[in-house]
């Protein structure tokens, strides 16, 4: 399903359905509830600086790998402001989880708690330098102001892999110590995913 608002092509595909659906049957509705406000708002605060640099998004699709912005094809921006760009909704996600956090010691709630544990969850998982997630798009660009394309590409590879496998070894580390967090262990199967998926983009558009 496609939605157009003012020049800005809105996608909702089958799988995003499907996985909300999911969530909905297996966790609580109140962390499903505040996990999708929370994740649009971190893609808020992506399109948000886009607009601050002139610039706007061609679609923002609603997939099985989350909320995504597909841009009008080759950026005008400079690699300093993509950089920025890709750093804001982590920062709108570290905003939240501080609002949550001052709430929660005047009131007290158990959804307030909530709300600070899912925006450090979003933000943090974001934080990690793989691929398409925000700071593997920021150290994207930070390469790219020093290094040609395929060299950046190599470097974040590296990246990507080494952090994918750190990851995965405190999930097996945090499994065997503390017993089985279903949190982390979606975390590194999705880590993985959006990783496999980069290097099959890659091979199938080796020109970029």
């Amino acid at each position: 399903m496609t939605i157009e608002i003012s020049d800005t092509r809105f996608r909702l595909t089958f799988s995003f359905f499907a996985v909300i659906t999911a969530m909905l049957l297996t966790c609580d509705r109140r962390i499903v509830i505040i996990s999708v406000l929370s994740s649009l708002l971190h893609e808020c605060g992506h399109l948000a600086l886009l607009f601050v640099f002139g610039e706007k998004p061609e679609c923002v699709v609603f997939g099985a790998f989350g909320i995504r912005i597909e841009r009008q094809g080759v950026s005008s921006l400079s690699y300093k402001r993509q950089a920025a760009v890709a750093m804001g909704g982590i920062s709108v996600n570290l905003a939240l989880a501080a609002v949550f956090a001052v709430l929660y010691g005047c009131f007290s709630s158990e959804v307030l708690a909530v709300g600070f544990a899912v925006n450090i969850f979003i933000g943090g998982l974001n934080m990690i330098p793989v691929g398409i997630l925000d700071a593997g798009q920021f150290l994207r660009y930070i390469l790219l102001e020093r290094f040609e394309e395929d060299e950046t590409e190599s470097r974040l590879n590296i990246v990507s892999d080494f952090s994918v496998l750190l990851f995965a070894c405190f999930c097996v580390f945090y499994t065997v110590f503390f017993g089985l967090n279903a949190s982390l262990i979606c975390a590194c199967l999705y880590l993985m995913a959006v990783n496999i998926k980069l290097r099959i983009s890659s091979h199938q558009n080796p020109e970029k």
